[in-house]
């Protein structure tokens, strides 16, 4: 049973995860919410139950440091639920989620700008 409190976005920015038992693993993310991260595999598998901190890339000139409980490790992917967050973390990650920043955010052919500006209101009232 999925206890997820944030939709998952599809993602593809760069992730770093560090863990003093395991070593630094760089990989890619498959998808993001507000509670955690699927990154692509890396080269030996972690541990379930395993204490990350993963550094997420949003740009060139931008990383999120997220600490993270390894909750899935399979040859396929590794999946990653945030904990003990600050709260200036979360809330940059919910603009770059649902902000209008997201380069994967590109409003649909057709799409008005009042649409738009509807749309930017609604995330910020139901996030």
């Amino acid at each position: 049973m999925e206890h997820r409190w944030s939709v998952r976005k599809p993602c593809q920015r760069p992730v770093l995860l560090r863990s003093p038992q395991h070593g630094v693993f760089a990989t890619r993310a498959r998808d993001l919410s507000l509670s955690g991260i699927c990154v692509e595999p890396v080269g030996s598998r972690i541990p379930v139950n395993t204490l990350v901190r993963l550094e997420l890339s949003l740009s060139p000139a931008e990383t999120l440091t997220l600490p993270a409980l390894v909750v899935r490790s399979t040859p396929d992917a590794v999946g990653m639920m945030f904990c003990n967050v600050p709260e200036a973390t979360t809330e940059r990650l919910r603009s770059y989620l649902y902000g209008e920043e997201r380069p994967e955010a590109a409003a649909p052919v057709g799409a008005s700008a009042a649409n738009g500006r509807a749309a930017a209101l609604a995330r910020r009232i139901f996030p």
